[in-house]
């Protein structure tokens, strides 16, 4: 049984194998056509033309799929870095620091509605008024609490995401200037083994 990479390093593989077929048979068959001139430097085999093929196609698979992962490691970093961004300034994210801190802001809202209709309904002197100010004002004070920690705990892994998303983007770069590379090499394994054009 494949595991995941393995399942696409093989239909990567097989990609690219199918689409250097068209390459390799002409080649092969030039080689071979009466009336056609010999190379002006030794020509490989078609049988080691394949196996250098082949080669340089596996090798060309595994620098698209390690491009690939870095793509998604990524797109994994910058989302963290968003989170934490955004966090640090009490926006999205910050429920992710401190889990429930949304839910907390929501029922500060909704026991600030009831204090602001039981002022129109009581008066400001009215016990349960007095009451439902010193739960609004004790709320206010755990939630800006739970608030502050969790923006403090952003902050303080903001350059160690930023570094990590750096990192990465960096890594990608290079992964990227490998495939050129690797696809620079397959091309450069064939074109030793083109024949020259017969002579008319």
């Amino acid at each position: 049984m494949r595991s995941p990479a393995q399942r696409r390093r093989f239909i990567l593989t097989s990609i690219l194998f199918v689409g250097l077929l068209g390459l390799t048979i002409p080649i092969a068959l030039a080689q071979t056509r009466p009336g056609s001139a010999p190379a002006t430097g030794a020509v490989a085999s078609p049988a080691g033309l394949r196996e250098r093929l082949a080669g340089r196609i596996e090798e060309l698979s595994k620098r698209i799929e390690e491009r690939l992962e870095l793509q998604r490691q990524v797109e994994r970093a910058d989302a963290v870095l968003a989170r934490l961004e955004g966090a640090a300034t009490g926006g999205p994210g910050v429920d992710a620091i401190a889990p429930g801190l949304v839910n907390d802001q929501y029922q500060l809202r909704q026991l600030e509605i009831q204090r602001d209709l039981m002022a129109d309904q009581y008066g400001s002197q009215h016990p349960r008024y007095k009451a439902i100010v010193q739960r609004v004002a004790a709320m206010q004070e755990a939630y800006d609490r739970r608030l502050k920690g969790a923006q403090g705990k952003a902050a303080s892994e903001l350059d160690a995401a930023r570094t990590d998303a750096a990192t990465t983007r960096k890594k990608l770069e290079m992964a990227v200037s490998n495939v050129e590379a690797a696809k620079r090499e397959l091309i450069d394994s064939a074109a030793p083994a083109a024949v020259a054009q017969p002579k008319h």
